[in-house]
This record gives C-alpha cells, sequence and structure tokens, in this order.
C-alpha cells in the first residue's frame, strides 16, 4: 500500500496550526532578506573593486560614474572597466 511521507510531526500540511505556519512564513522572509542582503554587499564589493582598477588605469576623475555604472549594471560595467585604455601620464 501507498505509505504517507512523515515530515516531522506533520502528517500533512492540514495538520500545521496557524501559528506554525506564520513561523514558517516569517522564517522564509528572513532567509529572503538575508539573500537579498548578501547579494547588495557583493554587489558593493565587485564595484568598489572595480571602481580602483579603473583608478588604477587613470580613471580617478571618474570614480562615481563607474561605481554606479558597475553597482547597477555589472557585467556591462566590469566589461566597460575592461575596456578602459590606460591614460597617459600628463
Amino acid at each position: 500500500m501507498h505509505e504517507m511521507m512523515n515530515y516531522g510531526n506533520w502528517q500533512n500540511f492540514a495538520d500545521i496550526t496557524d501559528k506554525q505556519k506564520m513561523l514558517m512564513g516569517i522564517g522564509m522572509g528572513v532567509w529572503i532578506v538575508a539573500w537579498f542582503a548578501a547579494g547588495i554587499a557583493i554587489d558593493v564589493f565587485i564595484s568598489r573593486l572595480m571602481t580602483e582598477i579603473a583608478v588604477q588605469k587613470g580613471y580617478a576623475d571618474c570614480r562615481k560614474k563607474i561605481f554606479w555604472i558597475n553597482f547597477f549594471l555589472p557585467v556591462f560595467g566590469w566589461i566597460y572597466v575592461m575596456a578602459l585604455p590606460e591614460k597617459k601620464p600628463a
């Protein structure tokens, strides 16, 4: 015969109380916020790194523009920074 899978103490979703459903929803919300924050932190880190690479190439006057391009359009910003030629010293 078909056996019902046992997930912890609940036989199926109908056995879960409203309080347990609410707590599961809050837990999922915390994970979503944590992943979103981690993504933003990684994006900021990479944007700052690419800005420093552009500064080393001689584009210190364009710091803010290069940071925001890399923050909002990461892949295009990386290509942009890689394609920047070295500025010759004046």
